[in-house]
């Protein structure tokens, strides 16, 4: 399975049905582990409870919802440093000049964008709405959207990336809807987070990667991104290991992970139940929504 990759010409209005292989696209090989690395990061908190592996994950939540952590993942990967080395710079470096003006200061702004939840309000359909964003605070943006508006209602928290582009705001790749019960959880978690300090961030995320090593997730590139560069790049602001407080936007940089461990936590919650032991914990069933 390939990654979804930046938006086709045409679709400046947000709409980017669709996708690119990473292959097709000239990505070069180090990059591959350090992807597949991601992507178990992403998941692994929530499989590891279920047993699951990730073959396994397209046949109970579906190949929209698997391709949807997939571009999770691959933004993420743009965002992050690795010993110096980014993504983003290095296709824009290699194959930049096959791109239009306005893809490499889309892809240039993907690379800066740091997933966040928002919650939308004055939907216009085939136009864009407004979104609330319910982590920083602040007043409402106006967000150019087409296709997606058609899924979208009044009082939705969805987790994405907005992104600006020549003085217009526009989604990422990936969005992920949360129900009340969901995002309440992605909100306090941060709120948690954001207080630690960072040597305890860059000790938690470090710890993460060590887990995922130690279940047989985690590869180690021979001619790519090493283990080592993938941990240094996991801990991202909490590198520095100081005591300062990481605060909001340093959390939201090191954490998306957050997003995708919760969102698929709570599908899997309503499609399989709780994990095997825990069911005498389980809560009330959330309101199913099933889009992905």
């Amino acid at each position: 399975m390939g990654f979804p990759l930046f938006r086709t010409e045409g679709s400046s209005d947000g709409d980017r049905t669709q996708t690119r292989a990473a292959d097709e696209m000239g990505i070069t090989s180090e990059w591959h582990e350090a992807m597949e690395n991601l992507l178990d990061s992403h998941v692994f908190l929530v499989t590891g409870r279920y047993d699951l592996d990730l073959d396994e994950l397209a046949d109970i939540i579906g190949e929209t919802a698997v391709m949807n952590l997939w571009a999770c993942t691959f933004e993420d990967m743009l965002s992050r440093d690795f010993d110096g080395r980014n993504l983003a710079e290095d296709y824009l470096k290699r194959r930049g000049w096959k791109e239009s003006a306005s893809n490499r200061a889309y892809i240039k702004a993907l690379s800066d964008a740091r997933m966040s939840l928002y919650e939308v309000s004055g939907i216009k359909r085939g136009q864009g709405f407004f979104a609330r964003d319910l982590m920083r605070g602040g007043e409402p943006v106006w967000v150019n959207e087409g296709l997606r508006t058609h899924d979208l209602a009044e009082g939705d928290r969805l987790a994405a990336r907005i992104v600006e582009v020549n003085g217009r705001a526009e989604l990422g790749l990936a969005t992920l809807w949360f129900s009340l019960v969901a995002s309440e959880e992605v909100i306090e978690t941060f709120e948690e987070l954001k207080n630690l300090s960072r040597k305890e961030m860059a000790g938690m995320m470090t710890g993460l990667v060590e887990a995922l090593e130690a279940e047989g997730g985690m590869a180690d590139a021979v001619d790519g991104i090493s283990l080592e560069e993938f941990k240094q790049a996991i801990a991202g602001d909490a590198g520095d290991a100081s005591d300062e407080p990481m605060g909001i936007e340093a959390i939201l940089a090191s954490s998306p992970e957050q997003f995708t461990n919760i969102w698929l936590e709570h599908m899997l919650d309503r499609l399989l139940g709780p994990p095997s032991g825990l069911e005498d914990d389980a809560d009330e069933p959330e309101e199913i929504d099933d889009r992905k």
